[in-house]
């Protein structure tokens, strides 16, 4: 009984509904008329020509008009006589708990379908969030910075769901589809923990690399310093020098910031500049200390005449800054000495401020008002040698044809000032400088050379000490 009274309000409201669309279908053609009179007396106003074609027109489109609403209700009443005769017999042959099981059966398959959509491809909500939030934790990892080609990857990934994401939302829900959205963010998710994991172990990485470097190039800095204090070094290469070691400081500053890249991108410039003038240094000490065979036998030489002849004879070692005096060839006293800054090499010319190398004998003995550095003994610098030596490097032209070769080289008193400072003179204290001076006659060898045994262990020379 309730579903009949059920149906009969249905059908009740199809057919109001029916009418009521009916009437408003004639109002609208009733309507139309009044509002096509008031426009056409508008359009009187204008001119007469327009207005006559806009009446031709409206002639012909109010046939057209009526016949879509003659249509249009028509098509209703079909419709309306079509729903009456397929719920008829439903109502007449099926019974009510029948109808009620299909439409439960019609919910239900709704249902399924709705659920099925949904599984095949939920919402990437949760994917797309752990996928942001391991981007971000890359980030804050500095990957960007230490793990770049991979943080791109990552990044390029989440756009990408994002993207597809969008694109999916635009359709109707039954037809989405968000696999491509899930790929896309479990890229980005494991491409993000990659550039994480890369980025600190780089970044460990390079904190220890650039710890060793700074150190292992400020030893070098220390070394080549401590070195040039002892052993002249060129204007170029201490400008080149000096540049090199403000590098190494700024890369230890970059270290304090914990901005490793900066250190290490430092530290590669820092270094060839720091190894390359220590290794010239280098090259440039070994190439003098070829010539100690010669030296030594120059010594050698000198020894032997003292001790052939009963006399004193005085050697230098320019390298350790030591004078040795020989009486009957056997040592008798050694001093420190100071030469001139531009000692490392032999004399050229004049103005150098070198001290010469070789064997020399004193010419000349003075004292007092004679000389300005207490007392002194003048050697017969430039020998035969010298002026050969001075004239081949002239004509290979290493030498202006107006330079000088210079001369005056003494070994006097005033020393002791801790720094290379004479003219290319020997200098040495002057309670050192009277017992020399009294052992000493006109005729006394002095013979100098640029070393006698090389470095010292410790790679350094020496200018201080008895």
């Amino acid at each position: 009984m309730t579903f009949r009274i059920i149906h009969r309000s249905l059908f009740e409201k199809l057919r109001m509904r029916n009418r009521n669309a009916l009437r408003r279908m004639s109002l609208l053609l009733n309507g139309i008329k009044p509002v096509l009179g008031r426009t056409i007396e508008t359009l009187q106003a204008g001119s007469r020509k327009r207005l006559s074609a806009f009446k031709v027109h409206l002639k012909e489109t109010y046939p057209v008009l009526k016949h879509w609403f003659e249509t249009l209700r028509r098509k209703s009443r079909e419709a309306w006589h079509f729903l009456n005769t397929f719920i008829q017999p439903i109502r007449l042959h099926l019974g009510r708990k029948r109808i009620l099981a299909g439409i439960l059966a019609a919910m239900f398959l709704m249902a399924a379908g709705v659920a099925i959509v949904r599984l095949k491809s939920p919402v990437p909500t949760e994917i797309y969030e752990q996928a942001r939030l391991a981007v971000s934790e890359a980030r804050h990892r500095e990957a960007a910075s230490y793990a770049p080609e991979v943080m791109q990857q990552a990044e390029y990934y989440l756009e990408q769901a994002r993207a597809a994401w969008q694109n999916e939302n635009r359709k109707w829900f039954w037809n989405r589809d968000f696999q491509a959205t899930h790929q896309f963010a479990e890229s980005a998710q494991i491409c993000a923990r990659i550039a994480g994991t890369l980025a600190v172990a780089r970044r460990d990485s390079l904190e220890l690399l650039t710890t060793f470097g700074i150190a292992r190039l400020q030893q070098t800095v220390e070394d080549f310093r401590n070195q040039a204090k002892r052993i002249p070094v060129n204007k170029a290469l201490w400008q080149k020098f000096v540049a090199s070691e403000l590098i190494v400081i700024e890369s230890k500053f970059a270290h304090w910031r914990r901005d490793f890249l900066t250190a290490k991108a430092k530290l590669q410039t820092a270094e060839p500049l720091v190894n390359g003038a220590w290794s010239t240094t280098k090259a440039t000490l070994e190439a003098y200390l070829r010539q100690v065979p010669i030296w030594q036998r120059w010594v050698n030489e000198t020894i032997a005449w003292s001790a052939a002849t009963d006399s004193t004879a005085i050697i230098v070692d320019k390298m350790a800054h030591r004078c040795f005096v020989y009486t009957d060839g056997q040592l008798r006293a050694e001093y420190p000495v100071e030469l001139g800054p531009g000692w490392l090499g032999h004399k050229r010319q004049r103005g150098d401020n070198a001290t010469p190398e070789g064997r020399y004998r004193v010419i000349k003995k003075k004292a007092d008002k004679h000389t300005i550095y207490y007392k002194a003994l003048q050697i017969d610098y430039p020998n035969h040698e010298d002026r050969q030596r001075f004239g081949e490097a002239q004509k290979r032209g290493e030498l202006s044809r107006f330079a000088s070769i210079g001369g005056l080289i003494e070994v006097h008193g005033e020393g002791g000032k801790g720094v290379n400072w004479t003219a290319g003179c020997v200098a040495l204290e002057n309670r050192h400088m009277d017992e020399i001076y009294e052992w000493s006659v006109v005729g006394t060898p002095v013979t100098i050379v640029g070393s006698l045994k090389g470095l010292p262990a410790n790679g350094h020379t020496s200018t201080s000490g008895d």
